[in-house]
């Protein structure tokens, strides 16, 4: 649901295919799935070069979607099963996989919280996604991607840093989560404002 604005999808999806192979690499490498992350970062990578805005091209719903697949199953190898091994609590791998997905997952609840609340079905686009908003409120395109990118790159950090190196007790975890949660809200309270704004 994030394809909506140039290159916002494909900045999301390098930042966390990056955050997926630093783990490949210090933990269980597989020369398979490395080959085939490192192939997709790099028509990602090429793929700036006509998605930037002003964009030549777009993504679209095959492009998304098949990076959606992509991100999946890679999740629930390097992330959730990480997770769930590393570390003792269950609630480690939602909190481990909401950080890695943060703007995506964020911008999904927004749309469909508001979608919903107007009596919409949540699966029929509109313009009140997280971008749209930020944008309505003075950012250029390019800087709503850099705005988010900075936000998921941070979390993808943490993340990674978690997964790395499991802390000994729960209270940094709760924490981060805290803070992040505090990012969702805010850039959930942002679609309200922008929107009242341009009434």
């Amino acid at each position: 649901m994030l394809d909506n604005m140039d290159s916002v999808t494909n900045t999301m999806s390098i930042i966390v295919l990056c955050g997926v192979l630093v783990l490949m690499l210090l933990q269980s490498f597989d020369s398979f799935m490395a080959l085939g992350l490192i192939g997709a970062l790099s028509a990602m990578l090429s793929f700036y070069r006509y998605n930037w805005h002003p964009a030549k091209m777009y993504m679209g719903d095959n492009g998304s979607q098949f990076l959606g697949a992509l991100l999946a199953m890679l999740s629930i190898r390097y992330l959730w099963n990480t997770a769930a091994m590393e570390m003792p609590n269950h609630l480690y791998p939602f909190f481990i996989v909401y950080l890695m997905f943060l703007v995506p997952l964020t911008d999904t609840a927004t749309v469909t919280i508001n979608r919903l609340m107007e009596g919409k079905s949540p699966f029929v686009g509109d313009t009140n996604h997280t971008t749209h908003n930020l944008s309505r409120r003075g950012l250029t395109d390019s800087q709503v991607v850099m705005l988010l990118g900075a936000i998921n790159l941070l979390s993808v950090s943490v993340a990674v840093y978690f997964l790395i190196s499991p802390p000994q007790s729960a209270w940094p975890l709760w924490l981060v989560g805290i803070l992040a949660l505090l990012v969702s809200v805010l850039l959930y309270a942002n679609t309200k404002i922008a929107k009242h704004k341009t009434e």
